[in-house]
């Protein structure tokens, strides 16, 4: 390894610049005796198609059938990373692969990795703006917001969430006049279902955060699964990235979509990815400049060919003494050329640093690879640099060129300094079955914890089948309107409208009775006062078991703590014998984490049976 660096700048043309006093480089190495390779991949090539008079047209879909050298390239990458794993007891988190920009090679690389099942990290950082997957679901929040924008409603139908076709649109916009494609998408009976999930998102906007809304959409509404299946896995990183955001942006802003969106769309965002987890086995990609002071036992170069170009542009010029604007190639003058040769001089001193770099993450493997276009690759480029110094000193393998130890080439198997990764001897406890998993590994909801319980007691004669939605309502109601003491009938009203379409009016009116009777009651004051909290999340351990909880009211007075929940069953029980043990049991389990929280005051649980607006004591 070292004497690969040693030999390739040993040269002033190369050292020049690397090292502070234009030195050659010399290293010794400590593990002296070990094996060690460096190999060299022949250059991947464009074909040079043959020109002709005659114009030949090609279709798109044949012309995708051409796979460019970057994947090639990175279909080859990804085989030997799973040849190395899988035969030479390598784990993924021992290979890094370092490129210099982060280009589309990186993508196609990642896509390649996934595709042949080697674990990979993903890029170091990750412009989420860029990411198609993310724009759609931007768009997606901007409809949200105006429904009558048609461009972003279009491109949530085209995209992965709905996955409309061209023909689809054009059956909806075509003829329609001035009307928004919106009210459109609601006249044709073969786009219900599309209508009927954005109608849910726009009546959920109000009342849930941009992580509430847009989880729900990737996972509730199994959307994350279709961006896989169209863009393939690599996809989810930039979904997982995304999900973050939209926490971290809640932990320091007002948690609206509106203002999320704006946000996201003013802000370039870059994600830097941890990728220096010990626990996590997995292919390290990043940029040269981001892998300073780390190493890997094997490394790969496949981004070799690529060298900054520096060509006579109208720009500003710096000279020691003055500056230069030449306004054009032809006003170049003795100066401008000096400069302009100077700042080239530099560049490529910093390319060749940059080369060092790369050349010394290498603990054990090294393998330098590339593509380029039709013209190959240029002399100054890393990969001429490498193969040069290869020819010079290695030994041809194969197609490749590679520098081994002489000394120890017969004994690299027994004696390689990898051994240290192998995986250990079969031990007694490998074979033995795997103990039965706690249960505290998995939460329960108290609704959950018997494998039988007692049915929501239902009159099947009533609520023509919207019982449950009826429930549901009811609960957002109680939850958000007791916050807005004024012009509460009118909010009722206004939400039902927009919620219910498909409740009768009766319906609708006998849900507005409901709450109002309980919101006014003076005896229900404590429980929707400045003392309460609604929908409050708990978690904590009972019986052995992890449980998540979700109460319905809290109340925090100074003499005691109140639990209630409410119970829209219709016929409400009359007393406490004939309630569903399963709701005594569920308002148990809420008290006993309560105590453990405050262990200094009593905790009484009540159920509120809104269809009688009677508060019922428990426990």
């Amino acid at each position: 390894m070292l004497n690969t660096v040693n030999e390739l700048f040993a040269k002033p043309e190369n050292y020049a610049g690397v090292t502070a006093k234009d030195e050659t480089v010399k290293h010794i190495p400590f593990r002296a005796g070990e094996f060690g390779k460096v190999e060299i991949w022949p250059l991947l090539v464009a074909e040079k198609k043959e020109k002709s008079d005659e114009y030949n047209f090609q279709p798109a879909v044949e012309m995708s059938k051409e796979i460019s050298v970057k994947t090639r390239l990175a279909v080859r990458i990804a085989a030997k990373i799973k040849e190395l794993v899988e035969k030479e007891n390598l784990h993924y988190r021992d290979i890094m692969v370092l490129v210099q920009t982060r280009s589309s090679f990186v993508d196609e690389f990642i896509r390649a990795c996934k595709k042949a099942g080697v674990n990979i990290s993903g890029a170091d950082k990750l412009r989420l703006g860029e990411q198609i997957a993310v724009q759609d679901l931007i768009s997606l929040g901007r409809f949200l917001l105006l429904n009558n924008d048609d461009l972003s409603l279009a491109e949530v139908l085209k995209s992965p969430l709905f996955g409309l076709t061209d023909d689809d649109l054009f059956k909806l916009c075509y003829n329609r006049g001035n009307a928004p494609l919106w009210s459109k998408l609601g006249d044709f009976p073969e786009y219900a279902a599309v209508y009927n999930d954005l109608k849910t998102l726009s009546n959920m906007l109000d009342f849930v955060r941009p992580y509430e809304l847009f989880n729900y959409v990737l996972t509730t509404m199994n959307r994350r699964y279709k961006f896989t299946e169209r863009m393939g896995m690599e996809v989810e990183d930039a979904l997982d990235e995304f999900i973050n955001l939209t926490i971290s942006y809640e932990q320091e802003h007002v948690p609206s979509l509106q203002g999320f969106i704006d946000w996201i769309g003013r802000s370039e965002v870059e994600v830097k990815r941890e990728t220096e987890q010990k626990d996590t086995d997995a292919v390290r990609l990043m940029t040269v400049h981001g892998s300073k002071g780390l190493q890997a036992p094997v490394v790969f170069l496949p981004d070799t060919v690529r060298i900054k170009n520096i060509k006579n542009e109208q720009a500003l010029l710096w000279g020691r003494d003055m500056a230069y604007y030449p306004l054009n190639s032809g006003c170049y003058d003795q100066n401008c050329t000096e400069i302009k040769n100077e700042n080239s001089s530099k560049a490529f001193e910093e390319y060749r640093r940059l080369l060092y770099v790369a050349l010394t993450r290498a603990e054990d493997r090294l393998y330098i690879c590339g593509f380029a276009g039709k013209d190959g690759a240029d002399k100054r480029s890393w990969y001429e640099l490498c193969k040069q110094t290869l020819q010079e000193h290695g030994q041809p393998s194969g197609d490749n060129f590679e520098i081994l130890e002489p000394e120890v080439i017969a004994k690299k198997q027994n004696e390689s300094s990898l051994a240290q990764n192998a995986v250990p001897a079969k031990e007694e406890w490998m074979s033995r079955p795997a103990e039965t998993e706690s249960l505290l590994a998995k939460p329960y909801t108290p609704s959950h914890l018997d494998e039988e319980q007692d049915e929501d007691s239902v009159s099947p004669l009533l609520e023509n089948g919207n019982f449950y939605r009826r429930g549901i309502l009811i609960h957002k109601l109680l939850q958000f309107l007791p916050q807005s003491r004024e012009n509460r009938g009118n909010l009722l009203s206004e939400y039902l409208d927009k919620n219910a379409e498909d409740f009768s009016g009766q319906q609708k009116q006998q849900i507005k009775q409901e709450v109002l009777a309980l919101l006014d009651n003076p005896e229900f004051a404590e429980i929707f006062g400045e003392n309460s909290r609604a929908e409050v999340p708990v978690i904590g351990e009972s019986g052995g078991k992890i449980i998540s909880a979700q109460l319905d009211r809290l109340v925090i007075l100074p003499q005691k703590i109140m639990i209630v929940d409410f119970k829209t069953n219709r016929p409400a029980a009359k007393d406490l014998a004939s309630t569903s043990p399963a709701y005594i049991k569920q308002l148990g389990v809420y008290a006993e984490l309560l105590r453990k929280i405050y262990p200094n005051k009593p905790v009484e649980t009540y159920i509120l049976w809104t269809n009688k607006t009677r508060l019922m004591r428990v426990g």
